[in-house]
């Protein structure tokens, strides 16, 4: 999060050129906030959404997760899905979108 704004392709900077812009991005935990420039792979993002504690193993056993990458895929779904949902809002409105979403959202 914000290497593009800090060379001038920032989503201010692009909508200027270009109003109706669908202009995306995705991080692990987010683009903002304490953990915005943390970098991330599926299981750290599953554990840090609480998607590890509701793997449902049983007791005493520590929360582990699935044993696989649930949110590299999950999240990658998600995040299509809504680039689709801003395309179709600018094919009704001609109106542009800042998709912003985070790997742990996801989760």
């Amino acid at each position: 999060p914000g290497v593009l704004d800090s060379w001038g392709l920032g989503y201010a900077a692009l909508r200027a050129i270009k109003p109706d812009i669908i202009y995306v991005q995705q991080s692990g935990m987010g683009a903002q906030g304490t953990y915005g420039r943390f970098r991330t792979v599926g299981p750290i993002a599953n554990s840090f959404s609480g998607l590890s504690e509701m793997s449902g193993l049983p007791e005493p056993a520590m929360p582990a997760g699935w044993g696989y990458s649930y949110l590299d895929w999950m999240g990658a779904y998600s995040f299509a899905l809504a680039i689709l949902t801003a395309l179709f809002h600018r094919a009704r409105t001609g109106e542009g979108q800042w998709v912003d979403a985070s790997q742990a959202e996801v989760g």
